[in-house]
């Protein structure tokens, strides 16, 4: 199973985000953990630096469960 855009501002979003909405940060908290825990054998989350010359902010939620950010070139 792959999840695509694993980022601060694609989950759960750049206003959600920057403006601290905490309920919809949670919302896509869990959204992210049923998705992750749906996966059967292999689980690949994806994520990228920048989006439209923009930075994509860090991965928190990866960040929280203490999974390292590895780059596969």
């Amino acid at each position: 199973m792959y999840i695509v855009g694993v980022e601060d501002y694609e989950i759960p979003g750049y206003q959600a985000t920057t403006n601290n909405i905490k309920d919809e940060i949670e919302e896509a908290r869990r959204l992210l953990y049923v998705g992750m825990t749906r996966a059967r054998e292999r689980l690949i989350l994806t994520r990228c630096e920048r989006r439209s010359g923009r930075d994509a902010g860090g991965a928190m939620f990866l960040e929280e469960m203490g999974l390292a950010l590895t780059a596969a070139l």
